[in-house]
């Protein structure tokens, strides 16, 4: 019996399920507006947002990203951004489920990096709000693409000011 030459589509139940199994990742029920990673900080490890709504901002509530795990879970930093501090804040809406995968996984067993490239997880850039992989797609429904970089809601910029204290000013 010969081979295809293409590998099929593991389904989001899966690619769970292998995450899950890494020893050290811990199952988290984010409380709204917990924040995942703050901006300027280097982050703690990988986040897998399984379900619920990932933002990404400034840090003062000016939004750029709007990303919902309603079709597919989302990883937050992408593979190459675990050792560089975040341009952008991340922080998950509403009792979010979210996977944690600690940084000293990733460091101390390269082959995690490796695994999180190849599963259909859509990965998201803390860098910047122009993310690879969606030129020929629509940002309403991209093409998941194993270690691509995707932006699923771009939020337009905001107008409002922000006071000393973090406070929208209109």
């Amino acid at each position: 019996m010969s081979q295809s030459a293409s590998t099929p589509v593991a389904t989001i139940e899966e690619t769970l399920a292998v995450v899950q199994a890494l020893e050290g990742v811990t199952d988290i029920v984010a409380g709204s507006g917990q924040v995942l990673i703050h901006r300027n900080h280097v982050p703690l490890g990988f986040y897998v947002v399984v379900d619920g709504t990932l933002i990404l901002s400034d840090g003062h509530g000016v939004e750029f990203l709007r990303a919902s795990a309603s079709s597919g879970p989302i990883l937050v930093p992408a593979v190459g951004e675990l050792e560089v501090a975040a341009a952008r804040s991340a922080r998950v809406e509403v009792g979010a489920h979210v996977l944690y995968l600690p940084r000293s996984l990733a460091l101390f067993n390269p082959d995690i990096r490796s695994l999180l490239s190849g599963l259909e997880l859509r990965a998201v850039s803390l860098q910047s709000t122009i993310l690879s992989g969606t030129s020929a797609q629509s940002a309403a429904s991209p093409t998941t693409v194993p270690g691509s970089l995707v932006s699923l809601h771009p939020v337009a910029a905001s107008t409002a000011t922000v006071d000393s204290n973090g406070a929208k000013q209109p």
